[in-house]
């Protein structure tokens, strides 16, 4: 598996998720999708120790194909802006993305 990859996206995620934070912070959205999309960052932050600290023995077809979906996740999050429905989008790319590292985590246990 290629560790660095895998936590170059996902160091760029929440790079990505702060950012949008920090743009939609200022504006008038709703402020529990702004939380959720904070719980969001902090399952990014956690999954990012969580690979650091594993011991991951996934397939590299497996770990291929993650990376792959990973990255059409990134390339999608980084194109939302500060608004209230990309705001709703961003959380739903990030559960994707989430979704996919969390595999990840699961095939090395």
């Amino acid at each position: 598996m290629n560790r660095d990859e895998l936590l170059d996206q996902l160091y760029a995620t929440r790079r990505r998720l702060t950012v949008l934070i920090a743009k939609t912070a200022v504006e008038n959205v709703d402020p529990d999708a702004l939380h959720s999309l904070v719980v969001q960052r902090d399952r990014i932050v956690w999954l990012i120790n969580q690979f650091i600290l594993a011991d991951i023995s996934a397939s590299m077809a497996d770990t291929e194909a993650a990376l792959q979906r990973l990255g059409a996740a990134a390339d999608e999050l980084s194109q939302l802006r500060s608004s209230a429905d990309d705001l709703a989008k961003a959380i739903d790319v990030t559960k994707t993305i989430v979704s996919i590292a969390s595999g990840l985590l699961g095939a090395g246990k």
